[in-house]
């Protein structure tokens, strides 16, 4: 989660990789609660278990949802909850803090803003400032940035909480894989190490979590620059012209410069050194998730294997991750799926499509949606005004303006009469009727009638 003063953005980064080695799970780090349904009373926030009883009563004036998906990049369906690691954030008048899943406050309100704990540790923000918490609620880290002595920082990376000296942020991420990407005042973008310790200096336009053994990073380059295997220390200068004098130390140029080089941003990786392992010369480069990462170059988006090749060349007017072995791309205004060797099944031939999630995938036809087999072809024909991901066998579809869920077999088990509809959890569908949502079971029947 991306964290800034004054509030924090649930952002694509929320994501989860797939379940291969060598990569991150969200659903290990954030450890969800999946037996805690929030609802929402005399506009009171608690919560309802999965058989409808209320497990904490209605008492906060906000909770904070985490939002994530097995793949990046993709909102139109989620997976969505609010404890991690025991805790959820919880508003009482204007202050923050958090609760465990009972409803008690086991880190009482009196943040301005609170993220999730993930690795143990959470983000939150007091007085415009953005730092790091343990599970006692304490500062994580002490001191300046540069300077893991707390008796040595620099006075505008600090703020004094609990009686420390707690290390602050402008905006940062959470901790993924021992590191935690944070900007430091007036200097970019670098690396919070786990324990205080192994922090990359800051020096990037923007750096993402290391969701796998290499994180993008954004740079400032030459076109066509060659930074070499290890990112330079301290912040990035700007490159291709010469550091000007002022005052009387100014001298007339003998002659007249030749202009430098424009600057673009580009994105590369690196490992939690701080090397480059593959040179920022793209316009976009994402997570890698199993086997490969997804990276713009020359306006088109293909694929990068985790030895620097292209394997899939970059053609595409955009293109997703691999979920169930199967990625969709769109090209010539159209979009189809790769297989697992990075071969296009078929021409592409949808008007939009989404990803696999189990046996199925949602696409679109004749302005209708169906669902379609790892094969491309139609298992549900295209009759639908909108359709979501299948999730316990179930998927929302709307028809006629209205929302109810099909099986695998495109029947309707829970009829369409509701505004909206969310993926099942945990044999729950979060429904809205009106202004107001609630929950249903599998058979459609009401478990908590509309209240929001």
């Amino acid at each position: 989660m991306r964290f800034a003063v004054p509030l924090l953005a649930a952002a694509f980064l929320c994501a989860c990789a797939s379940a291969q080695a060598g990569n991150a799970r969200i659903e290990d780090l954030v450890r969800p609660n999946a037996e805690r349904f929030p609802i929402r009373l005399d506009g009171r926030w608690g919560f309802i278990d999965s058989q409808g009883k209320v497990a904490v009563e209605p008492q906060f004036e906000e909770l904070w949802p985490f939002f994530y998906r097995r793949a990046p990049f993709d909102r139109n369906d989620y997976e969505e909850t609010y404890f991690s690691e025991g805790k959820a954030p919880a508003r009482q008048g204007n202050a923050w803090g958090y609760i465990d899943t009972q409803g008690n406050w086991v880190i009482q309100p009196q943040f301005t803003a609170a993220s999730h704990f993930m690795q143990g540790h959470a983000l939150v923000a007091l007085h415009k400032r953005v730092f790091f918490i343990n599970d006692q609620g304490k500062p994580s880290f002490k001191g300046g940035f540069r300077d893991a002595n707390p008796n040595a920082f620099q006075e505008d990376d600090v703020l004094r909480f609990e009686g420390v000296e707690a290390r602050t942020y402008v905006e940062a991420f959470d901790f993924v894989g021992g590191m935690a990407p944070v900007r430091i005042f007036g200097e970019g973008w670098g690396y919070q190490g786990f324990f205080g310790k192994e922090d990359i200096q800051p020096q990037f336009e923007l750096a993402m979590s290391f969701w796998s053994e290499m994180a993008p990073v954004c740079v400032l380059v030459k076109p066509g620059q060659n930074l070499g295997p290890q990112a330079p220390e301290g912040k990035l200068e700007p490159l291709g012209g010469k550091e000007e004098k002022i005052g009387a130390e100014k001298e007339a140029p003998e002659k007249e410069e030749p202009k430098p080089a424009a600057l673009v941003r580009r994105w590369g990786y690196i490992d939690k050194t701080g090397a480059f392992v593959f040179q920022p010369e793209y316009e976009e480069a994402r997570y890698f998730f199993g086997k490969c990462a997804v990276v713009k170059k020359d306006g088109r988006y293909g694929m990068l294997d985790r030895n620097g090749a292209l394997c899939v060349p970059p053609r595409y007017e955009a293109l997703f991750e691999y979920q169930d072995e199967r990625a969709r791309f769109k090209r010539d205004g159209s979009w189809g799926y790769l297989d697992k060797a990075y071969q296009e099944l078929a021409a592409p031939k949808f008007e939009d499509a989404r990803d696999f999630s189990g046996k199925l995938a949602a696409a679109k036809s004749g302005g209708k949606w169906g669902y379609v087999t790892p094969e491309g072809k139609w298992k549900i024909e295209p009759s639908f005004e909108d359709a979501r991901d299948f999730s316990e066998k179930r998927a929302a579809a709307k028809l006629e303006g209205k929302w109810g869920y099909v099986d695998e077999d495109g029947a309707w088990t829970v009829r369409p009469t509701f505004d909206d509809a969310k993926p099942y959890r945990k044999g729950l569908g979060n429904v809205r009727d009106g202004e107001r949502w609630g929950y249903v079971n599998m058979e459609g029947t009401w478990v908590w009638k509309p209240t929001r």
